[in-house]
């Protein structure tokens, strides 16, 4: 991809993310959604089992619900995100002394101001794949973590929940028994995509997701010498009783797909 393509859509993305700031605030509220509550935050406490004293540099806090989860941990925590109106937001919902502030993780540059080596986590919340390009913030990541520092993050699960993610429900009639399956179908995966998407329901303005292999996304932070040593991919549970809203979802139907996975990377 052209740096010029990259720049044009980095700024489609913080364009869309101003537009949907409030409809997302008011969307995760203080607690988060169900991917929050359930599949991410959950992945967090596993992959960083002692967050007690742990200091953190979290890259695109939105609101900052993980950020308060951390913080009521025992972290103490650092906010980043490059949406000026998504801070401001995190800040007023503040009541754990979090310091918030303006980053954009695809400016090579503005890490520089973070510290050298003084975070014992890095962390990005449902957010890389929001970034039109990361290898600014991999290239960052030697100088921003201590030496027994480890970076995590977690993402929409690039092989099952993708811009090409189709899902299905079929209904046969099996030996006298009507019985429905949910599936996934996928038209593409190996090839790097950038495509506008609706984060959620109802939001006012579609913003770009830059779909990346594990191989493409792993690849860049392994090229900074970064190794893999803990990945969760968490799952919805099935529901005995649906409150169905929408025909098909990832809270109801599809709970042998995790839509989401964690990782957590070392230095070699």
């Amino acid at each position: 991809m052209s740096q010029g393509k990259v720049s044009e859509d980095h700024a489609k993305s913080k364009e869309a993310w101003e537009a949907n700031a409030s409809f997302w605030d008011d969307l995760m509220q203080g607690e988060g959604n169900a991917f929050t509550r359930f599949l991410v935050w959950p992945a967090f406490q596993r992959l960083i089992p002692d967050l007690q004293g742990k200091r953190i540099l979290e890259i695109g806090c939105g609101n900052g619900v993980i950020s308060r989860k951390l913080a009521h941990a025992g972290a103490t925590v650092r906010a980043t995100d490059f949406s000026e109106t998504l801070v401001s937001i995190a800040r007023e919902r503040d009541e754990d002394g979090i310091e918030y502030g303006v980053l954009d993780a695809t400016d090579r540059d503005a890490f520089r101001a973070q510290g050298e080596n003084e975070y014992d986590i890095v962390l990005s919340s449902m957010a890389l794949f929001d970034m039109s390009d990361i290898e600014p913030l991999a290239q960052a990541l030697p100088d921003l973590i201590a030496e027994e520092g480890i970076f995590v993050f977690t993402v929409v699960h690039p092989c099952f929940n993708s811009p090409s993610t189709v899902h299905l429900s079929e209904q046969e009639d099996r030996d006298g028994s009507l019985v429905t399956t949910n599936s996934i179908k996928l038209s593409s995966y190996r090839t790097p995509l950038t495509k506008l998407g609706i984060g959620a329901r109802h939001a006012p303005k579609p913003h770009p997701y830059f779909h990346r292999t594990l191989s493409v996304l792993l690849g860049t932070f392994f090229a900074v010498g970064l190794v893999v040593d803990a990945m969760d991919e968490p799952c919805f549970e099935p529901h005995s009783e649906p409150q169905r809203k929408v025909k098909l979802g990832w809270t109801e139907d599809f709970s042998e797909f995790p839509p989401v996975i964690g990782i957590r990377m070392t230095r070699k």
